[in-house]
């Protein structure tokens, strides 16, 4: 059946569109003459302009998954356990040194005592509407308990769903339904195709029904080669019984020699996979900077290459791209002091 395409494509030159209102960052592109992957240029914190850099990165394989699918979990090694604990160390001492080192009041977002007095108008269009019929209709509710020793005090889940297929991750695991939800299969994500003896946690999961693609992302804690570490990105059209393909994405892919990519977070427009990222720096565990990443969803759901534009920045706190945004894409984060 051909894909019915949910993207509005047009054929005039690429806009620029910004907003920033308390410290919340909107980046915005626009489809370009000039290339599939638009205007590469954000704009952040009003005053800065944010050139992007374009790359293509090789697809791995794809492989069956079945063999990463079981019932049974395997046992949390010591030498596992130590390692995330002393990732959550460093996380926290490299948030605090980067917290200790700012401003008390940030001078581009504006200070005020008391709210902003709204009008008649404002007000009468806040009021509440009719408001729907009947209750919220619960078809099943599962209850997924993690396997032992693999849920954190955060499990941070997500999901994905196509029509009967269900895919979920957590901090430290993952699992996948073909009967929509009725029965679950736990996913390995040490031993998932290519194989991942480096996992860590942080993991992802989304689904673009424009293409019928699933996206699943993992984060990796050891050293790959180059002091640094890895994010793999698999693609599948059935929750991941099977994989297409998967990215294999590094520092060194963006410009950034030893570091450690963090806390990624997956999202989707029309036309792009956005990847947020925190880079750390390999030896020090001090903050560098963070990392947006725009792939492009024709050519990675084809599993042809992974064709993308990057930004980095410092400002802000973990920012992190909206869900199911259409032609432009907008991106909030934290500023200091605490507000949005």
């Amino acid at each position: 059946m051909k894909r019915k395409d949910r993207s509005w494509k047009s054929k005039t030159v690429g806009v620029l569109s910004v907003l920033v209102v308390g410290g919340v960052l909107m980046f915005g592109s626009f489809g370009n003459e000039s290339g599939p992957l638009g205007k590469r240029q954000i704009m952040a914190q009003g005053a800065q302009t944010l050139e992007g850099v374009s790359g293509v990165l090789a697809l791995g394989p794809g492989g069956d998954g079945s063999a990463a699918s079981s019932d049974v979990a395997p046992v949390m090694s010591p030498e596992k356990a130590a390692a995330r604990a002393a990732l959550e160390q460093r996380r926290a001492a490299a948030w605090a040194a980067r917290a200790a080192g700012l401003p008390a009041v940030d001078p581009r977002v504006p200070q005020t005592s008391s709210a902003p007095q709204l009008s008649a108008a404002v007000v009468k269009d806040a009021t509440v509407g009719p408001q729907p019929s009947g209750g919220i209709a619960v078809f099943r509710a599962t209850e997924i308990v993690p396997p032992a020793g693999f849920g954190s005090v955060v499990n941070e889940p997500a999901v994905s769903q196509n029509g009967m297929f269900v895919h979920e991750t957590w901090n430290w695991y993952a699992a996948r339904s073909s009967n929509g939800g009725i029965g679950w299969g736990l996913l390995n994500p040490e031993t998932y195709t290519p194989g991942m003896p480096d996992f860590c946690c942080d993991q992802d999961t989304i689904y673009d029904k424009g293409r019928d693609r699933f996206f699943w992302e993992r984060m990796g804690i050891d050293n790959v080669g180059s002091n640094q570490n890895r994010i793999l990105i698999n693609v599948s059209q059935n929750a991941f019984l099977t994989s297409l393909c998967f990215a294999d994405l590094r520092g060194t892919d963006f410009g950034e020699a030893n570091a450690f990519l963090d806390y990624p977070r997956m999202s989707l427009s029309n036309n792009f996979l956005y990847l947020s990222v925190n880079i750390f720096d390999w030896f020090s565990g001090n903050f560098r900077k963070h990392l947006i990443v725009r792939a492009d969803l024709d050519l990675l759901s084809t599993c042809t290459s992974f064709t993308h534009s990057y930004w980095k920045f410092v400002e802000g706190w973990n920012p992190t791209a909206v869900e199911n945004a259409r032609e432009i894409m907008y991106s909030a984060t934290r500023s200091s002091p605490p507000r949005i």
